[in-house]
């Protein structure tokens, strides 16, 4: 039994699609170091300008604050969402963790001094 003729355009390599290119790898790090130096630049920029001065007891500056976390977690989702951006969606990512951990290190080492006084006899 011989098998069944099969059609031209079957036995062709399948076309590479256009609308979903792996993108090259300068091209990731590139996306990430954007999302990285971009978190920072843009948050203290945020920060700067809404923050109020440490004598200042401005009520709308401490307001605006609230909604600097949810901001950034909105805009992580909306870049994770789109494929072309999901580098710097991981890069802010990056950032944030970075910026978790040094806030955790300040914290340990700023109670430990606290607590040195206590310890010395």
């Amino acid at each position: 039994m011989n098998p069944p003729d099969k059609p031209q355009e079957l036995l062709e390599a399948p076309e590479i699609l256009e609308e979903n290119p792996q993108p090259d790898p300068r091209n990731k790090w590139g996306l990430f170091a954007t999302g990285f130096f971009g978190w920072y630049i843009i948050n203290v920029a945020v920060w700067k300008s809404i923050s109020p001065g440490p004598q200042s007891h401005d009520p709308l500056g401490y307001i605006l604050n609230l909604f600097i976390l949810p901001g950034n977690a909105l805009i992580l989702i909306i870049l994770a969402s789109i494929r072309r951006t999901r580098w710097m969606a991981l890069g802010i990512l990056a950032a944030l963790a970075l910026n978790f951990l040094i806030s955790l290190l300040l914290g340990l080492t700023t109670n430990a001094v606290c607590f040195v006084p206590f310890l010395i006899k």
